[in-house]
């Protein structure tokens, strides 16, 4: 006989704000009445839905990277270019700044994506990861 009235949705919520496995299934053996294989059944269930959304969201960032590595690319392009005709003003600052940012942060996005899709693991709140 289970306590709460709906043990898969609530435990489903709490692994989804970041809370461990590990709580969850003793807080659904302790407070939810059920038994071990019926709480394994339920964190598997969960882990699965968890793991294919942190991939979601790892292809996510692995596309806004990628933009964020060809926007900065594009801007190391032009500084190239004004650096290498000599055609320097007082102005070159903004897109060398840029082109340092765009590329420092779509290379953070990027990696961060993959090792995303590749295991499917996160810590944290869903909510709040990207």
């Amino acid at each position: 006989m289970t306590l709460l009235k709906n043990p898969h949705e609530e435990a489903r919520a709490r692994i989804i704000w970041g809370e461990s496995w590990v709580e969850v299934h003793h807080w659904l053996i302790v407070e939810g009445g059920l038994t071990e294989e019926q709480a394994e059944v339920i964190i598997e269930n969960i882990r699965n839905e968890r793991a294919a959304e942190v991939r979601w969201s790892g292809l996510r960032s692995l596309r806004t990277g990628l933009g964020f590595l060809l926007v900065g690319g594009i801007a190391a392009a032009w500084c190239w270019w004004a650096w290498k005709d000599r055609r320097f003003s007082r102005m070159d600052g903004l897109p060398i700044a840029s082109a340092i940012f765009f590329t420092g942060w779509g290379f953070h996005k990027t990696v961060t994506g993959i090792a995303r899709f590749l295991n499917g693991r996160a810590e944290g709140s869903l909510t709040e990861m990207d």
